[in-house]
């Protein structure tokens, strides 16, 4: 990879761009306009004779420039181009080629359109190594209606695009529509490849697309492959690679990719410092914006009607985004895929988005990545979910309204922490069946829940602080966990039906308040060891039937019950079993406080200071 800026280095050149549209860098011009002559270059703006409409407006391009104008303003009407360029092993070098310091006004009502072809690519704005230059208004239409795909060397015919910027500094996209594209709307690019011997890399820098409309581009209606800082704010995306009744578009379809070129651990292009913000997503047909392998990526305060993904990225945030669907799309709002081979991590940051009703919220993949503040709404599998990640925090998440899914789902997740989240109308709150080391699930309010965790095998899980409030539910068991080494600590739960906590595996439960359970069993343990202390369950039972018991061990062996409290509150049993320990051996039942209950246990057992009342 290239070397690159840190953001914290970049901030201030990044807001000067934002803000005035230049940097400190960058020439000032005081504007002095030239109205282009059609007459004198043999221009057409009725839409015909693209060739010398073409031709003619180079040409005033370049007599302007020598001459001392810095803007050419182009009269209303249509302007139909050659966007085909003259090697048919590079066509996409046609069309309109600005010089340096140079802005195309269309404001008046100009619209440039691509003169249908049939050519695997072309470019009806063609931006390569130069530098301040502006295109402002007007309609780019080009020919995806009219284009003829008859097979070529290409045959995908995916490089039609409506401006190219290839190795340029400093170009702005202002106010522009693009349409129909047969390739994309605008695609952002270096010259040359890095870390290639031979070739000199050049990024295209400090581009600004702003207030545009990009529609219904057969590919993307915006790529970036390699640059270093593009700002692309205000705008409105829609419809990338949408059936447009003439033919249907061609992967990936994205309303903006950014995708770098590379082989295996080396880079050849890089996107490096991209900030998307402030725009509008709507009819992209497979991803609003995948970020695949962009560095210092930060995607804010964009509406999307579909997902947004961090793919293999590095350095990426994405924040104060709303992600909303109606249509009852099974994808997932935020999505990723991994750490990128030769890389260590891809350090992401997700917070203060609202994603409504999508299968998943977001999904977590690869390592150091912080889920911060989401809201997240009406979904359908999980609110968050996790594969093959590492060194995970997700913290503060409001998500709510997933009756039949999962809160948190983790799988295959090293080192995570799930804190101080409010999961409310879920069926599991945190699920996590496999493959889970050193999870941490802390300080979260868990309402209306069938159950509040469940580790599978091969797990080690620290639920701590959490208040739980369960619902009735066909699951049974609040807490379950198999195969687990498990520390259950300092909750509080409230009205469990059935089954408190069941489990095998290594157990410690310490410091619990069970209220109001109407269940069968506090504690159900059927092997591994177990360490219970200072637990208190009161139990409330409406209906006779099963027995009552508080904790109950089998298959264990020098399991540890002491300072608990047992109590039946109400009930239709005059008496309970406390602790059941028939089942299991050399147990140490210790101080604890059975109220209205016994204590049943093996002959094996040793039993010292509690106290029962029956």
């Amino acid at each position: 990879m290239a070397e690159h800026k840190s953001i914290g280095d970049q901030a201030s050149t990044l807001l000067e761009i934002i803000t005035t549209g230049t940097t400190s860098s960058i020439a000032r011009f005081e504007p002095i306009d030239y109205l282009l002559d059609l007459n004198k270059w043999n221009i057409n703006n009725n839409g015909e004779d693209s060739t010398s409409t073409t031709n003619g407006i180079n040409n005033a391009l370049q007599w302007a420039s020598d001459s001392g104008y810095n803007k050419v303003v182009f009269p209303q009407g249509t302007y139909l181009i050659n966007a085909v360029g003259s090697d048919p092993a590079n066509p996409t070098d046609g069309g309109i080629i600005p010089p340096n310091n140079i802005t195309l006004d269309l404001t008046q009502g100009a619209t440039l359109k691509v003169s249908p072809n049939s050519s695997w690519g072309y470019s009806c704005i063609y931006i390569k190594g130069k530098e301040n230059v502006t295109i402002v208004g007007g309609t780019i239409l080009c020919d995806r209606n009219q284009h003829d795909f008859s097979p070529t060397i290409k045959p995908s015919h995916e490089f039609g695009h409506g401006i190219y910027i290839r190795g340029s500094k400093r170009v702005r996209i202002n106010a522009v529509t693009i349409k129909g594209a047969t390739g994309d709307g605008i695609i952002i690019s270096p010259t040359g490849l890095l870390n290639y011997p031979g070739s000199t890399y050049t990024p295209s820098e400090n581009v600004i697309i702003e207030s545009c409309t990009l529609d219904s581009s057969r590919r993307n209606n915006l790529s970036i492959t390699g640059c270093d800082f593009a700002i692309v704010q205000n705008c409105k995306i829609l419809n990338a690679g949408i059936n447009d009744g003439y033919h249907d578009g061609t992967l990936p379809r994205f309303g903006i990719d950014i995708e770098g070129y590379g082989e295996e651990t080396v880079d050849y292009e890089t996107p490096l410092n991209v900030i998307i913000k402030n725009n509008q997503f709507i009819g992209n047909v497979n991803s609003s914006v995948s970020n695949f392998n962009g560095y210092g990526v930060v995607i804010e305060g964009n509406f999307a009607d579909n997902n947004i993904s961090y793919g293999y990225s590095m350095e990426t945030t994405i924040s104060n985004n709303i992600l909303k669907t109606n249509n009852g799309t099974n994808k997932i709002g935020i999505t990723s895929i991994g750490v990128s081979q030769g890389k260590e991590r891809n350090s992401i940051t997700i917070i203060g988005n609202v994603i409504i009703g999508f299968s998943s919220g977001i999904d977590i993949r690869g390592k150091e990545i912080t889920v911060i503040g989401n809201t997240i709404r009406n979904f359908t599998n999980s609110g968050i979910s996790t594969w093959e990640a590492e060194d995970v925090l997700i913290a503060g998440n409001s998500i709510r309204f997933g009756e039949s899914a999962n809160g948190v789902s983790l799988n295959r997740l090293t080192d995570g922490h799930i804190i101080g989240n409010e999961i409310t109308n879920v069926n599991r709150a945190v699920w996590a069946p496999s493959q889970c080391i050193s999870i941490t699930v802390k300080n979260n309010v868990i309402m209306e829940c069938s159950q509040a965790l469940y580790t599978g095998n091969k797990c080690s899980v620290i639920f701590e602080a959490n208040t739980v409030q369960t619902k009735a539910s066909p699951i049974t068991y609040v807490i379950c966990y198999e195969g687990s080494d498990i520390a259950i600590i300092n909750n509080t739960i409230k009205n469990a039906s059935h089954f408190g906590i069941y489990g095998k595996g290594t157990t410690k439960i310490i410091g619990n308040v069970f209220d109001a359970l109407n269940i069968y069993i506090g504690f159900l343990i059927t092997g591994g060891s177990a360490f219970i202390t200072r637990n208190t369950l009161l139990f409330t039972r409406s209906t006779s039937g099963i027995p009552t018991t508080g904790i109950s061990l089998s298959g264990c062996d020098q399991a540890v019950i002491a300072d608990n409290i047992i109590q039946q509150v109400s009930g239709p049993e005059s008496t309970v079993t406390a602790i059941n320990t028939s089942k299991s051996t050399n147990s140490k039942i210790l101080t604890n406080m059975c109220l209205g209950s016994i204590i049943t246990n093996h002959l094996t057992d040793v039993l010292n200071g509690n106290i029962t009342d029956v």
